[in-house]
């Protein structure tokens, strides 16, 4: 069986702002957390969130 590293973000408008700023103090924390993260997924202002996230993993390294 198959282990997947997967990070979820919430919805919520305005609230979407404290995900990204949690994410960046975990980031902070512990380097590597987004290079090693299998799946990005989120619902409302998450998906957006992960969207941006899979574009920027995609072309950049962190």
């Amino acid at each position: 069986m198959s282990t997947y590293k997967i990070l979820s973000f919430c919805g919520g408008g305005i609230r979407g702002l404290m995900s990204v700023k949690m994410l960046q103090r975990l980031q902070a924390d512990n380097p590597g957390l987004l290079q090693n993260t299998d799946m990005l997924t989120g619902c409302s202002t998450g998906a957006v969130i992960s969207g941006f996230l899979a574009i920027y993993k995609k072309y950049n390294s962190f």
